[in-house]
């Protein structure tokens, strides 16, 4: 049995509040983050022709660049 199937109800509810809270923190700085490496062009100095193709370097897949 997963650990995560014995989490009762009300914790497994309260931990994924906190998983998104931080989500939510940690994609404000990887924002951040691609913002100053784009103003710097440091993609450049991967080998990348632009942000986009050094987010792909980075493992994001080219789907999860575009917005909707």
């Amino acid at each position: 049995m997963n650990t995560i199937e014995r989490i009762a109800d009300q914790v497994l509810v309260e931990k994924i509040k906190y998983l998104i809270k931080n989500e939510r923190a940690y994609t404000l700085q990887i924002l951040e983050y691609l913002q100053a490496i784009n103003k710097r062009r440091l993609y450049a100095e991967y080998g990348c022709g632009s942000l986009f193709e050094f987010c792909m370097y980075l493992g994001y897949s080219d789907t999860s660049y575009y917005a909707p």
